[in-house]
């Protein structure tokens, strides 16, 4: 009987030692990019600006992240890494340092939004770091018959989890026991670094046009992974969705704690729900014989929409906590899924900008998530706030399968 599960696969991905200085990387780079927002909020509300004023600086640098980090990744597809990265990330740490000398040194408002405008050219760390595995696996014959693409999607996935459950606190702890800046600039120092080393990491950086067998015509070359894939577009909406059930539900949550008095749960939870997490994508990553991509996106899709679309039955911190401890299992497979389909349905001139787009998708849906939770909180209740993220839940798997012909068709 072929063996189910391999529990050695991250020992083998942990044995790729080209690996090392780009996982290093952007794990350190990880740590800014998820912690820029909250960062940036705490250091200007520490150093005495209104939660208003922090808040408006805080939705320019989301807005600036998501109309430009597509058009980054783009063009690092069409012109290589090492060309494009030294011009974003320098504009990054330069904008970072724009809003940490306003606030240094009491400078105008207008300062703080031009800086948070230019962090926005941040490529994301996540992408770069598929895209090079990816480019490793198919072009690395020892690597390829090392690790496999969907384990080495989990690991990264754990990445991304250490990053975002590590980041946002280190920060603020740092801005809190010292100056209000200095969460800020250690962020931004170890950014600098990351983009370093990741940039003078040439041995496995991708080469352009790798992985294309045939000629891609210009025209198509230049096109966006959004208009080009169908794909993309429906893991786009997907991730929309996420994102805004994670918005509403943050918020729905935070509000039954004060509630019913029971805030210390709340955190508790959260912190539970991310090791739950990270637990469910390190064992997805070890699953062996496994359906096809197509298969697994659709399966994945099916189980987080309805695990999260229980939502609609919390009366109660532990109905809440129950149901969300358990749908925290697939959250992990179902983001290891998604990016595995796109990276075998479009082209590898455009992976790095399809990747980027599952983590636009996402913070779409984060952008007014909270608003509307709001709005739901205010004027009906918590349960009517759980009940709009179930909607949201719910029309995950309602997506893929409405459009389930397409994913058959496109991911191979």
């Amino acid at each position: 009987m072929a063996k189910r599960f391999d529990i050695s696969v991250y020992a083998k991905i942990l044995s790729v030692r080209k690996a090392y200085p780009f996982d290093f990387a952007l794990l350190i780079m990880r740590f800014f990019t998820f912690s820029y927002t909250i960062g940036s909020v705490a250091m200007l509300t520490l150093a005495g600006f209104p939660f208003l004023q922090a808040g408006a600086v805080a939705s320019v640098l989301a807005i600036s992240v998501l109309i430009l980090g597509p058009f980054v990744s783009r063009q690092i597809d069409r012109h290589g890494q090492s060309k494009v990265l030294p011009i974003a990330c320098s504009v990054v740490v330069i904008g970072s340092f724009v809003i940490i000398a306003d606030v240094l040194f009491d400078g105008p408002l207008a300062l703080l939004y031009i800086g948070a405008v230019l962090m926005g050219f941040t490529p994301v760390p996540g992408a770069l770091a598929r895209t090079r595995w990816t480019y490793l696996i198919e072009t690395d014959e020892d690597v390829a018959s090392t690790v496999d693409l969907q384990s080495v999607y989990a690991y990264e996935g754990i990445l991304d989890d250490l990053g975002f459950t590590l980041g946002p606190p280190i920060s603020i702890a740092i801005a809190a026991v010292s100056v209000p800046v200095a969460g800020a600039v250690v962020s931004t120092v170890c950014y600098a670094l990351g983009a370093i080393v990741l940039v003078r990491s040439k041995d496995s950086e991708p080469t352009l046009g790798w992985g294309v067998e045939e000629r891609i015509d210009e025209a198509v070359q230049k096109k966006s992974a959004f208009t080009l894939s169908a794909l993309v577009r429906i893991v786009f909406f997907m991730m929309l969705c996420v994102g805004a059930f994670f918005g509403i539900f943050d918020s729905a949550t935070l509000a039954l704690a004060q509630q019913t008095d029971e805030t210390a749960l709340a955190s508790v939870y959260l912190t539970l729900s991310g090791v739950i997490s990270m637990v469910g994508g390190f064992v997805f990553g070890m699953i062996r014989n496994a359906p096809s991509k197509a298969k697994l996106l659709i399966i994945t899709s099916i189980l987080v929409g309805v695990a999260y679309a229980c939502m609609t039955f919390v009366d109660s911190m532990l109905s809440m906590f129950v149901i969300g401890l358990i749908a925290s299992i697939f959250y992990a497979p179902f983001l290891i899924s998604e990016n595995a389909a796109i990276e075998s349905a479009v082209p590898s001139t455009h992976l790095t900008e399809a990747l980027t787009w599952v983590t636009t998708g996402a913070n779409c849906g984060l952008a007014f998530g909270p608003t509307l939770a709001g709005f739901l909180i205010d004027g009906f209740g918590v349960t009517a706030a759980f009940s709009c993220g179930a909607f949201f839940a719910i029309c995950i798997p309602i997506i893929v399968l409405v459009f389930r012909r397409i994913v058959y068709r496109d991911v191979r």
